[in-house]
């Protein structure tokens, strides 16, 4: 959809007057087109013509350095008539740490699409060491960002360090008395390197569950929306989350497992300190990627361990009435169409951001 479709008149197009989330001009709306290519320095791609088109999401490439980003508004849920609803637009994100991100970058998620509330998965000893003094930390502050590690006791202690072989322990445990704590931490999660992803996709579903839960509340509150989910690269605990919040909707496992497996197109040359903190790890190069085979085992997991997915979120607290909820606040169940010109513009500009007549 273009500026044309609106059938709107040369005196109409110049009363409307846009102001650009990036660079705040404010320019015509039959300026718009030549404001996205020609004009505006600061951001250099198409993302004023978002305004223009509810039906086009911002993706990966809109951004400089933040990576791993999708909006998840692409997929349809069945609902308990058996129907078949989309969900809502422009209401849940995802991507690698945004404290990564450049200004340009933080504007996107802040003026452009309008995010309010930014859930973290990371654990502390992920923050970067001038995180504080990032775009992301000067655009976004709490009560915007909602901290809810995935990382806990329970992980580290009763599943990483809990299937540890003695040896290994007894290995790490001279490690560190000799300082060598890089070595120390190859010990104790040699054992993943085996397993792979899968085996850490289960660690984390087995002793993470009540913070998934948890994480999972998040989307029942109306107010917090538009909502984006971050770990560190957006791959694995943000996998995990974004699995359990499709499957609550009732989004098939086929669509579950394409979303998952579009991380392993991300760019994470962007994201530099994600690939070291693997090396220093130990971590072999598996842990960089998502293969679509690997949610697809996890799902069979689920399904297999506790019977269903629907009874593994009842087990983390995510029980049917959560759900329903979940359902009537991220589906459009009315599919409604917008013919009307105006009320298009303002529905969009509703979620992207105001518009300015004059």
């Amino acid at each position: 959809m273009s500026k044309a479709d609106y059938n709107l008149s040369s005196e109409q197009e110049l009363s409307i007057k846009l102001k650009c989330a990036i660079c705040e001009k404010y320019v015509t709306l039959g300026d718009v087109e030549k404001h996205t290519f020609s004009e505006c320095d600061k951001h250099k791609r198409k993302i004023f013509s978002l305004l223009l088109d509810p039906s086009k999401d911002v993706t990966d490439d809109h951004f400089e350095s933040l990576t791993n980003f999708r909006e998840l508004g692409d997929y349809k849920a069945r609902g308990q008539d058996g129907k078949f609803y989309p969900m809502k637009k422009h209401m849940v994100s995802r991507s690698a740490t945004p404290a990564t991100g450049s200004e340009h970058d933080i504007k996107i998620l802040k003026q452009v699409l309008g995010i309010k509330t930014l859930v973290d998965l990371r654990a502390d000893s992920e923050f970067l060491p001038n995180e504080h003094v990032t775009p992301f930390k000067k655009l976004y502050a709490p009560p915007s960002i909602l901290r809810r590690p995935i990382y806990g006791y329970e992980f580290m202690f009763k599943g990483v360090l809990g299937k540890t072989s003695f040896s290994a322990k007894v290995n790490a445990v001279k490690y560190f008395l000799s300082r060598r704590t890089d070595l120390a931490k190859k010990e104790i999660i040699g054992h993943l390197n085996t397993d792979g992803l899968f085996g850490l996709y289960v660690l984390f579903l087995t002793y993470c569950g009540n913070r998934l839960g948890r994480a999972l509340d998040l989307f029942l509150k109306p107010e917090l929306y538009p909502i984006h989910i971050f770990c560190n690269a957006g791959k694995d605990r943000t996998g995990l989350l974004t699995t359990l919040l499709l499957a609550s909707l009732g989004v098939s496992e086929e669509d579950i497992c394409d979303e998952y497996a579009k991380t392993q197109y991300a760019d994470f040359g962007r994201h530099k300190a994600f690939e070291s903190s693997l090396v220093k790890a130990g971590l072999i190069s598996e842990f960089m990627e998502a293969p679509r085979e690997v949610m697809v085992r996890t799902l069979e997991y689920l399904k297999t361990r506790y019977g269903s997915i629907d009874n593994y979120l009842e087990e983390i607290g995510f029980r049917l009435e959560k759900r329903m909820r979940l359902r009537r606040l991220l589906l459009d169940e009315q599919s409604v169409e917008w013919t009307n010109p105006s009320l298009n513009y303002i529905f969009y500009w509703q979620v992207l951001g105001n518009p300015v007549w004059r």
